[in-house]
């Protein structure tokens, strides 16, 4: 399973400011121990949006 949310806020015309979380599942099993290694992402980024 994977779990994330996000938000798009645009600031003004053609800008946009985008967060994101997002839960990353991730085991492991070298050998005859198991290791998780699941975490979060964070995602944080500026766009431009144009129309041809």
């Amino acid at each position: 399973y994977v779990v994330g949310t996000g938000l798009n806020i645009y600031l003004i015309k053609g800008f946009f400011f985008i967060a994101e979380v997002k839960h990353v599942p991730l085991k492991v099993k070298p050998f005859d121990i198991e290791k998780d290694l699941s975490g979060l992402r964070y995602l944080l980024g500026l766009g431009f949006e144009f129309e041809l």
